[in-house]
């Protein structure tokens, strides 16, 4: 039987057995291996081998999340890669707590991911800076974001009445006008490496780090959405899905430029930055304008996004998500509100 299906039945045996097999475990006992089921989008591993722990990601064949993955890490943004091959991808475990559930207040909480995804824009995405022993990439290249493509393919894929299908497909077409137009008036945005999926919870403070150090490490995880596209893009999803009002765009773009600008390329050691060591050699400044044009096309992707995994598997917090992601919109396009008197 294939992975897929077996991903698609919640196979976790058989997925642990083939875990266990992988090459660089040389037969791990199940024993050491146990089912992370915390709300993960995929199937998900926490191993023990030679006296370290282990993160496994099933992330399926064609996923760009290795690559993505291996690229962060080479610049220890994201936890070290151990192996990448037949659709796994076997990271450290960090043991620590996410961003979203930290001591933060959430200024803080929004500070240190920006400075996370600073450095992550800074990212060579074309360079390759992996050794042999993780394998070849079996997944795809980074891609260049295609908004339209996803919010098309989102829309077929959820259960819509037909008024929800001709509002949604209609501020679709506007989105897109709005944002062609704020590109077209910004020709030297850079297109950089993105997460894609900003939410405080991806970033997790590594504990053990903490202790053996006086300053935390930080570090970036999931990056199932990485893309190629302007750090406004990045911007405005990390609002989005934070569920940060538009209103906020020109503070978040004022706050992210800073902390860009603040870097110093000329020097190896990086600058400190809210108690977190940037490296990047990239000056840029982000337009706010743009950010709140990607600001709508990321809510309505998150709302068809959640909204699908509502009609999935009836869990009322996607319903409750897919609602806050649409009533974001709302306060601007007001057609949205018969589509969300629907759904409530």
């Amino acid at each position: 039987m294939a992975f897929e299906s077996m991903t698609g039945n919640n196979n976790q045996a058989a997925l642990m057995v083939a875990l266990s097999r992988l090459p660089c475990f040389n037969a791990l006992p199940l024993s050491q291996i146990s089912a992370l089921d915390a709300g993960l989008s995929q199937p998900c591993f926490q191993l023990q081998y030679q006296g370290k722990a282990y993160f496994a990601k099933y992330v399926g064949k064609g996923s760009i999340e290795p690559h993505a993955c291996q690229l962060a890490s080479a610049v220890a943004l994201a936890p070290s890669v151990l192996f990448v091959k037949d659709a796994w991808l076997i990271t450290e475990f960090i043991q620590g707590i996410s961003l979203d559930k930290s001591g933060y207040n959430d200024a803080d909480k929004l500070t240190q991911m920006l400075a996370l995804l600073a450095r992550c824009h800074a990212i060579d995405f074309a360079a390759t800076h992996f050794t042999a022993s993780m394998g070849a990439v079996s997944g795809k290249g980074l891609a260049e974001l295609d908004s339209l493509t996803v919010i098309t393919s989102l829309l077929q894929q959820v259960q819509l009445s037909q008024n929800q299908a001709t509002v949604l497909s209609r501020l679709s077409q506007l989105l897109q006008q709005n944002l062609a137009k704020a590109l077209a008036a910004q020709q030297d945005s850079q297109a950089v490496f993105c997460h894609g999926d900003g939410n405080f919870s991806n970033a997790i403070i590594d504990n053990n780090h903490a202790i053996k150090r006086t300053s935390s490490r930080v570090v970036l995880v999931d990056f199932e959405c990485a893309c190629i596209a302007p750090p406004a893009y990045d911007l405005a999803m990390l609002m989005a899905v934070n569920v940060i009002p538009a209103a906020a765009a020109s503070a978040v773009t004022t706050k992210y430029n800073q902390l860009v600008m603040a870097l110093n390329p000329a020097e190896n050691t990086g600058e400190i930055v809210d108690n977190m060591t940037i490296n990047t050699a990239s000056k840029r400044t982000e337009s706010s304008s743009l950010v709140t044009r990607y600001f709508g096309i990321a809510c309505l992707i998150n709302g068809l996004w959640y909204l699908s995994q509502y009609q999935q598997c009836q869990s009322e917090i996607y319903q409750q998500k897919a609602i806050e992601q649409f009533a974001l919109l709302s306060d601007r396009y007001v057609s949205i509100h018969s589509v969300l008197n629907e759904m409530r």
